[in-house]
């Protein structure tokens, strides 16, 4: 596609239960899956969200990490996909890049 439009939060703060308010949208209209990956400065993945299809949206998800208590600058990595692409086996055919700053509160802890 030509354009590819996207929602995200641009500044996330961790609840306690370790949860992060991502507000991720692939908006309507859009004929292609993306898949977010937040990385922290010194490169540790703090998530990768699963894939999120036109119209869909993911408001909060659950961090592979949780940093100590403290603000952090991310980068948010929204890789795009064709339908007929194989993610796990595929490169994106598009790759948007964005910033955001992480926030983790004292007393953050991680509860799936």
């Amino acid at each position: 596609p030509e354009y590819f439009w996207y929602l995200f939060n641009g500044s996330i703060s961790m609840g306690k239960d370790g949860s992060i308010p991502v507000l991720l949208e692939n908006t309507i209209g859009n004929e292609c899956a993306m898949q977010v990956r937040y990385t922290l400065a010194d490169g540790q993945v703090l998530l990768t969200t699963p894939m999120i299809g036109a119209g869909e949206y993911l408001l909060y998800a659950y961090p592979e990490i949780l940093p100590e208590p403290g603000s952090y600058p991310a980068t948010v990595t929204i890789r795009v996909y064709h339908a007929e692409q194989d993610p796990t086996a595929e490169e994106p055919f598009a790759t948007y890049t964005e910033h955001t700053t992480l926030t983790v509160p004292k007393g953050a802890a991680l509860s799936k």
